[in-house]
């Protein structure tokens, strides 16, 4: 028999609200999952609940070092239009790694509250020294060379698919390896001693606890030049694990944003038992349904910062389908209406409360609408899960 769960995503835009104070993002996700509890609560149903019983997700780089309010122009965005990207000494987004623990934490107490949320809260940039690392300064040795700077930001996805050389295997840090070169000279070699590599993480909590990492495999050692001349040399590097994992019995999967596009899900060896969840955080991509793994019955989330990519997918007998009807935008609910004029019997414990109208149903595969939770609209499905 069918249990219930419901599937909340916060679509924030990240990709412009990047000026924000870490303590002022997380008091926003702390509300907008307060929300989705509120929401829990009256929820009516005749099934068991699924566990665990709500999914919360949010969009790719929710924290992240503040860069400015606005350091590329919307309008060129979402016209589709090349970033501009001017250099911005405060642009680059990653955290260091204390930093990345503090949050940590704080994510591990938010879920403590809520046991019964499966909560990704998106990713955290952050960063570490080359030099505090000697097995990544190694294999950085080996893929990275600094004079001059490697790939730019800006690089379309086509570019970056060319520079991957092939997807045709998992073995993503092989194909990514551009094979052995001519030693690096002194001037490399203090440069890359001082870089720091940069890694996009999300942390999927439940249970109070971290039940799985994972870094974007969308990377690909991209070298991001310093804004100023004294700042230190920036590497992307791409996660090594894949993004399946388990929790109640049931099998989910996890891609950030490019990861998608590149299909890095898609390409895992054969499992036993498919993703009931294929979870996506971006800042922006399209889900592609041929890049999606998930069993029959199951859904695809993908929180982006744009609206039109955000949403829920279900997989019915092999079609992937978007579960866009019906939907209910949030309409406050009634006042209470006023007593009527008669006698009232009492009792010891007070006058009979008025007959209530039953709940609203909620049926399967449909969705509510708030416009603002916390600055952002929150969008709450109900899925019924095997």
């Amino acid at each position: 028999m069918p249990r219930t769960m419901l599937i909340a995503i916060w679509v924030r835009n990240t990709y412009f609200k990047q000026g924000k104070a870490n303590e002022d993002r997380l008091a926003r996700l702390k509300a907008a999952v307060e929300k989705t509890a509120e929401i829990r609560k009256g929820v009516v149903t005749r099934q068991d609940w699924a566990k665990p019983e709500v999914i919360f997700i949010a969009p790719e780089y929710l924290f992240g070092r503040p860069t400015g309010e606005n350091w590329v122009d919307p309008k060129a965005w979402l016209g589709g239009k090349p970033l501009p990207n001017p250099v911005d000494p405060k642009r680059h987004r990653h955290l260091d790694e204390k930093d990345k623990d503090k949050i940590k934490g704080k994510l591990i107490a938010l879920s403590a509250k809520h046991r019964e949320f499966l909560i990704v809260p998106g990713t955290i940039a952050w960063s570490v020294r080359v030099k505090d690392h000697p097995r990544l300064l190694q294999v950085a040795k080996n893929r990275v060379r600094l004079q001059p700077p490697g790939i730019v930001e800006g690089a379309s996805p086509t570019d970056k698919l060319a520079r991957l050389v092939s997807f045709t295997n998992l073995d993503a840090r092989k194909a990514r390896k551009p094979g052995a070169g001519p030693p690096l000279t002194n001037p490399e070699e203090e440069r890359l001693n001082n870089a720091r590599l940069c890694l996009n993480t999300a942390f999927v909590l439940y249970g109070g606890d971290v039940k799985f990492v994972y870094s974007k495999q969308g990377d690909f050692y991209e070298v991001l030049a310093p804004c100023q001349p004294n700042h230190a040399y920036e590497v992307a590097i791409p996660g090594d694990k894949c993004g399946v994992f388990e929790i109640e019995g049931k099998w989910y999967g996890i891609e950030i944003c490019f990861d998608h596009y590149c299909g890095v899900l898609h390409q895992v060896p054969p499992l036993q038992e498919p993703p009931l969840i294929h979870l996506i955080t971006s800042a922006t991509v399209e889900v592609n349904p041929n890049n999606c793994v998930v069993a029959p019955g199951g859904y695809v989330a993908n929180a982006a910062a744009k609206p039109e990519d955000a949403g829920l997918w279900y997989n019915d007998s092999g079609t992937l389908k978007r579960v866009e009807s019906p939907r209910w935008p949030y309409v406050p609910p009634p006042p209470p209406p006023a007593p009527s004029v008669g006698p009232i019997r009492l009792s010891r414990r007070g006058p009979r409360p008025p007959n209530l109208p039953p709940s609203e149903p909620w049926p399967p595969k449909s969705y509510k609408e708030y416009p603002d939770v916390a600055g952002s609209p929150l969008w709450v499905y109900r899925a019924d899960v095997p």
